[in-house]
């Protein structure tokens, strides 16, 4: 047999008694009711009605714990720094011990004599010549140059010299001493008939006076010369 139903028949006798109590207390009322109107009394014995104590249902409360679990995730990036580029050719040598007799000059690239480039270094040439053509004879035409080395620096001291192949197109000029900055100029005239067209090699060369078959470099310019028709 389950809990239940001792509970559920307690629970019917509770309610059959309640009538019976209510019926009770009229009934008591009456001989007063009686006796106001002048009738005889009758006495009415009362039933005791006690009314039986309900056990209270246990009531059972269901806790629900619930956990959260959190996961974090680092992710750690590495970044790796863009590699520089080499410096130009124009720029100064930036490590390394400089060669004897360097000086910095004020805009600051380095100057050396030219007796400090030794193999595996060489000489470098930047030749500038404008115009490249020559519409008379009586035209100037201006050579540019300027000595570095292979590691960057600027030359002084070296041997500068400028002639033409097939000798006596150009009016002879004179070989210079490159300066701090490394720089030589030349103004070239070329000699040839009035009515002559064609082309002028210059030769452009730089050297060590005292070593000028392992340290020298030459590069080559070709002038256009093309008269003006009369």
């Amino acid at each position: 047999m389950t809990p239940t139903r001792p509970r559920l028949r307690t629970a019917v006798r509770i309610l059959w008694l309640v009538p019976v109590a209510a019926l009770g207390l009229g009934l008591g009322a009456l001989p007063n009711r009686a006796s106001a109107d002048g009738l005889p009394t009758t006495t009415i014995p009362t039933l005791p009605v006690t009314l039986p104590t309900v056990p209270s249902l246990p009531i059972t409360t269901t806790t629900t714990t619930t956990t959260t679990t959190t996961t974090t995730t680092t992710t750690t990036t590495t970044v790796s720094a863009p590699t520089p580029p080499p410096p130009a050719a124009s720029d100064p040598p930036a490590t390394g011990t400089a060669p004897a007799g360097a000086l910095r000059l004020s805009d600051g690239a380095v100057s050396i004599p030219v007796t400090s480039v030794r193999s595996p270094a060489q000489l470098v040439l930047v030749v500038s010549v404008r115009p490249l053509t020559v519409r008379s004879t009586t035209q100037p035409v201006r050579a540019n140059v300027q000595v570095r080395d292979t590691r960057g620096y600027l030359v002084r001291g070296a041997t500068v010299a400028l002639r033409s192949i097939a000798a006596g197109r150009i009016v002879p000029v004179r070989q210079q001493s490159s300066a701090d900055d490394g720089r030589a100029a030349f103004l070239v005239r070329v000699r040839a008939p009035a009515s002559w067209r064609g082309s002028v090699s210059l030769v452009v060369s730089a050297s060590d006076a005292a070593e000028p078959k392992s340290v020298a470099v030459s590069r080559r310019v070709r002038l256009t010369v093309a008269p003006r028709r009369g």
